[in-house]
């Protein structure tokens, strides 16, 4: 069965689950989001959503050309 079968299966089981299993469903994919997925550079956990947050915020600065080049840090790093 490909994952596109899968996923229609298991949202027609879903509409007809009673409603203690939905509640049993739905803190399965609160759990699955707030697992650890990465760790920062000071070791700290990262959840997908705050992994995900980090990355725009990133991707936000690059744009704004808030970056240090490879040849600054370069610069940089003989004075160290």
């Amino acid at each position: 069965m490909d994952v596109q079968a899968k996923r229609i299966e298991l949202v027609k089981w879903i509409l007809s689950v009673q409603e203690e299993l939905l509640y049993k469903v739905s803190e399965l994919k609160e759990k699955s989001s707030s697992e650890i997925v990465a760790y920062t550079v000071q070791e700290e956990p990262l959840t997908k959503s705050e992994y995900i947050k980090k990355v725009k915020g990133a991707e936000k600065r690059i744009d704004q050309g808030d970056f240090t080049s490879h040849e600054d840090l370069a610069k940089e790093m003989k004075d160290w």
